[in-house]
């Protein structure tokens, strides 16, 4: 008589360093860990079931990115918005983000090129009329959607958003109140018009002059004592 091998227990399904850092970098937008706050391997490797090794790796993806800081003998933390890797990455976002406006204002399609300056027109409307955070916040991600796929730059495109982990923590900040919505949303109209007039040069500038009024005013938020990242619902911020 014979009888039946033992089934083998299935083991649990292993967690790369590529998704606990993507994990890490919503986590971090959503306010779970605030900037400058100390990142535990252990704690980390508990939430997502993991061993130490992956939580390593991830941190020092999320470190290449400009989002964590990890220091000898120290561990890591969750960058703050005066440091020169935070704003490294910035100015880097910046150039590209300069790059994909300029291609959009030289080859994009003409008619999404008007669309994209009735969109930015609706989103100023919006904050005009008193909407809150998280919905001008909505607003102007769809307008870098749109100028995305208005604009004929992969490259940059793929740079960005290999650069993206976690800028949405810190981008809440500078939309902190309704006059700075107000303004962000107007340099949006001022890009998608030079879009629309094939004014290059123009698109481009307007879009470092987005990235630098968002660094100055989050700057300024995070060295009042006490600043808190505003807090996105959870469905905006995913």
């Amino acid at each position: 008589m014979t009888t039946e091998p033992a089934a083998i227990a299935a083991s649990p399904p292993r967690v790369g360093s590529v998704r606990i850092a993507r994990e890490v970098a919503r986590l971090i937008e959503r306010g779970v860990y605030a900037p400058g706050q100390r990142l535990r391997e252990q704690e980390i490797a508990d939430r997502f079931g993991s061993s130490r090794a992956p939580v390593r790796e991830a941190l020092r993806i999320l470190e290449s990115q400009g989002l964590v800081v990890v220091e000898q003998m120290r561990g890591a933390r969750v960058v703050e918005a005066h440091e020169a890797d935070f704003l490294e990455i910035v100015r880097i976002r910046a150039g590209l983000a300069g790059v994909v406006a300029q291609r959009a204002a030289e080859d994009g399609d003409p008619a999404g090129a008007e669309r994209l300056l009735a969109q930015a027109r609706a989103v100023l409307n919006l904050a005009q009329g008193g909407a809150d955070l998280a919905a001008v916040y909505a607003g102007l991600r769809g307008l870098a959607r749109s100028l995305g796929e208005l604009s004929p730059s992969p490259r940059a495109q793929t740079m960005m958003g290999a650069l993206s982990a976690g800028r949405e923590a810190f981008q809440t900040i500078g939309l902190s109140t309704r006059t700075r919505r107000i303004q962000s949303a107007r340099i949006w109209v001022r890009i998608a018009e030079a879009i629309v007039a094939r004014e290059a040069i123009a698109a481009r500038n307007g879009m470092h002059a987005l990235y630098d009024f968002s660094v100055r005013h989050i700057l300024a938020q995070t060295r009042k004592a006490g600043a808190q990242t505003p807090r996105l619902s959870s469905t905006e911020a995913t």
